[in-house]
């Protein structure tokens, strides 16, 4: 058995379900304004042929933008539509507006009915659901693989790696992921990749990983920066040459970034250093203190 962290694998699993919360919100907003639309669209019980065309036109970012104003008769009186958007070209064509029979200013250009635009705001929501469920599901099973590993693989330490985009961005930000390059005996390199480093952790003093994989099956493997045998490491645990050392590109990528943390590390060694120099000074002092004269 072993010490195994999994709580980059998990970290992992709250982003899917943020997926999930996200789709739901969403879809509940798009069926409730839909569900609105709708009634007050079911309101419009006739419809006529706009008389004329009047065009608004707006500035926005170095371009102009217009917008269509549809004018209507009703029982003698005139009325006006505006259009739901702008467009890049003003438009000229007459079309049918709809309106409200007991109050014709109510009016829409929008046939009563289930439009593209609305099954497209319901289908982005489920997509983000789908895929959050999707990777949650995904996680969970991961979590499984690890704890079997964690009862069956073999554990090897001491393994040199390098740094990968995933292609996966949260807040802005790339997340990476550790590569080691497994030596198989007829010479090959195989890259065996990390979980994705959700939680930001892409170095360790040592600047090197450890690994936990299945021997009958190398597809499952585990890697991290920390793995330790609950009841002592043995020798044999440690890298005996079976990984390539990363390429020099690579190699400097991983020690830029242990270079810039490595100081603050040695500045804590130094005042702990220097704690403890001025702890045996202050014990020799007393010391010599307490001697008879």
């Amino acid at each position: 058995m072993y010490d195994i962290n999994m709580r980059n694998v998990k970290k992992g699993a709250w982003i899917y379900y943020l997926f999930i919360i996200v789709g739901v919100v969403f879809m509940f907003l798009m069926i409730t304004i839909f569900i609105n639309n709708q009634n007050n669209l079911k309101k419009m019980d006739k419809e006529v042929i706009s008389t004329s065309v009047t065009t608004e036109k707006h500035y926005d970012d170095g371009e102009y933008e217009y917008l269509a104003i549809y004018h209507y008769q009703v029982n003698g009186q005139n009325y006006s539509c505006r259009d739901s958007s702008y467009s890049a070209r003003p438009k000229n064509d007459n079309k049918v507006v709809y309106y409200e029979a007991n109050n014709p200013q109510n009016c829409s250009l929008e046939k009563p009915g289930f439009s593209y635009v609305t099954l497209l705001s319901l289908i982005i929501p489920f997509v983000f659901i789908i895929i959050g469920i999707y990777n949650v599901i995904k996680q969970k099973q991961r979590v499984k693989v690890i704890e079997q590993l964690n009862k069956t693989g073999k554990l090897i330490k001491n393994i040199p790696y390098h740094l990968e985009n995933s292609g996966v961005r949260v807040n802005d930000r790339p997340v990476k992921c550790l590569v080691v390059d497994y030596v198989l005996p007829s010479g090959s390199i195989v890259p065996l990749y990390s979980d994705l480093r959700y939680d930001k952790a892409l170095f360790d003093k040592d600047g090197m990983v450890d690994l936990v994989i299945d021997e009958n099956n190398p597809n499952n493997y585990f890697i991290d920066f920390e793995i330790n045998r609950l009841s002592g490491n043995l020798p044999e645990d440690y890298n005996k040459g079976q990984f390539a050392k990363p390429n020099a590109e690579n190699n400097l990528n991983n020690i830029n970034t242990i270079d810039k943390v490595m100081p603050i590390i040695k500045n804590l060694q130094n005042n702990q250093t220097n704690n403890i120099n001025q702890a045996d000074n202050q014990s020799l002092n007393n010391q010599d203190s307490n001697q008879p004269h």
